[in-house]
């Protein structure tokens, strides 16, 4: 999914945000971090969706936005179960993507919950460490190097490259939410860090296929928006 990163040492660390606001029959969700601002509002019959409002505010290429038409997909999916399992994702947003799996897993669940994902360098040399609060509480840390967790525990080993391989015994949905997300931080952490001066997504020819803009036909057309900055951690510009 993305360039050997080389030399992590200069890459400034992460912070990504997700906010979830369940009501009955009504879920808002938003998810930003220094080059992604993606929200939605969702609407269910207490069984599957009945209507989708997504909005881009702040995307890293000018073809982001296009995946909104995209997203209509998930009209009519159940808010349970293996929803989205049959939409060719290579046509979505991943971030908007994940964030209405979010949202659908926690639809029913009257509240706010909000999700703070940071990555940064490690306390040693080539490693990098990342953490996931839940509402402030701290659910999962881990270590990572050469793209394997190494800290203890049930991910020690886990292959952070390729297919999703959860170890048998995570079984507890929160964590793998945790887990995933820590995932999805990472190829962000090392994607905008490693890619600052590219200017077109045809520069990024390993990202072919990954998403809506990757895709070759929109890879060719795509390029940073006039407006685009990388913005500091934890800074998620106006509104935030």
């Amino acid at each position: 999914m993305h360039k050997n990163a080389g030399d992590i040492s200069a890459y400034k660390p992460l912070h990504r945000k997700i906010h979830i606001e369940s009501r009955p029959n009504l879920v808002t969700a938003r998810i930003m971090d220094c080059v992604h601002d993606f929200s939605i509002v969702m609407t269910h019959d207490g069984n599957v969706i009945t209507a989708l409002e997504p909005s881009a505010n702040r995307t890293p290429w000018s073809t982001c936005s296009g995946a909104l038409e995209q997203f209509q997909a998930l009209l009519g999916a159940p808010l349970e179960g293996e929803s989205g399992k049959s939409i060719d994702k290579g046509m979505q947003c991943t971030h908007l993507f994940d964030l209405a799996r979010l949202a659908m897993a926690n639809a029913k669940t009257i509240g706010t919950l909000i999700f703070d994902v940071h990555v940064g360098n490690g306390t040693k040399s080539g490693e990098i460490e990342a953490y996931v609060l839940r509402n402030g509480a701290e659910i999962l840390r881990w270590t990572i190097a050469n793209q394997k967790v190494i800290s203890p525990g049930p991910f020690e080993g886990h292959v952070l490259q390729g297919a999703t391989i959860w170890p048998p015994e995570v079984n507890d949905p929160e964590i793998r939410t945790a887990a995933l997300l820590i995932r999805r931080a990472l190829l962000v952490f090392l994607g905008t860090n490693s890619s600052r001066d590219a200017r077109f997504a045809a520069d990024l020819p390993f990202m072919a296929g990954a998403c809506f803009t990757f895709q070759p036909a929109n890879m060719a057309e795509s390029e940073r928006p006039a407006n685009f900055r990388i913005l500091e951690p934890g800074d998620f510009g106006p509104n935030a």
